[in-house]
Order: C-alpha cells, then structure tokens, then sequence
C-alpha cells in the first residue's frame, strides 16, 4: 500500500489508531465476470479502486485508481451502492487502523487490464461460482452480491 502524503500527516498526529478513509471501487464486466485485481501487500483478491484524496470528486478517484492499478480507461456510469460499518474495517501490517466508507460504481471500460506491479500483482476476471474460492477480504462477500444478487 502506497501511503499518500495527506494519510502520511494524519498517521503522525494519531499513530496506529482508527481512520475513517472515503473509498471508491469499481465492477468492471465482461459477459459473466467481474474483473479483480491481486493486492501485492496481503494478495487478496479484491474489485479494483482506492482512497478519495482531498479535494478529489469520487469519479474522479475512481478513474484514477482503476488507471493506476489496471491500466483501464474507465467511465463511471452509475454508483451501485454505498457501503461500511464493521465489515468494512482493515487492520494493514503495519498495524495502522481503517475503516472504509466505499462507492461502489458500475464502470464502462477500455483497453485490457495489467496490474501495476506495486499495488497490483495481478488481474482475472471471476465469475459468480469461482470468486468464491478465492483468497479475499470478508467485505467482498458483501460487495459481490451488489452484482449476482441471487447468489
């Protein structure tokens, strides 16, 4: 995980202890897959996205994170739902404390997906039975019925 200036300040007033963090992610599909991306700090596979930084509008966030972990030109189309509370909060190895507030956008996009190899080490598009099997953290079993909500 990159630390972004703004974060980097706050750490060194409040250390480890929980930050709320604004977040954005977005559902990329292609015929009956979604594509994820492999984190290189923890290698859970996760919907693509990041921290808003301040003064930054979410869709503009969100093109941003999907360009610098997938290498994708994406156009949000519309925000699919909100999400936080307990399921939402991160404890990174380095001990600092989050809890996520996430937009979740439906996005339009082009090109082909490669991971960044720093955030990134990895990309595959998953369906609705093999997301499942993968290593991921326990809000995606939340976000992913946002897209097969009969599963």
């Amino acid at each position: 995980m990159t630390l972004s200036p703004y974060i980097a300040r706050i750490r060194a007033q409040i250390g480890n202890d929980l930050l709320l963090v604004p977040t954005v992610a977005g559902l990329v599909q292609r015929r009956d897959a979604v594509l994820l991306v492999q984190h290189g700090d923890a290698g859970q596979w996760v919907i693509p996205g990041g921290m808003v930084e301040p003064d930054e509008r979410p869709r503009d966030a969100l093109v941003r994170e999907m360009r610098e972990e997938t290498s994708l030109d994406v156009e949000p189309l519309r925000v699919l739902d909100v999400l936080g509370g307990p399921e939402f909060t991160w404890t990174y190895a380095n001990g600092h404390e989050v809890a996520f507030v996430m937009s979740l956008f439906e996005c339009d996009a082009r090109g082909e997906p490669v991971p960044d190899g720093i955030e990134t080490t990895a990309v595959r598009w998953a369906g609705p039975n093999d997301w499942r099997e993968l290593q991921r953290p326990h809000w995606m079993d939340l976000v992913m019925p946002t897209l097969w909500p009969s599963e």
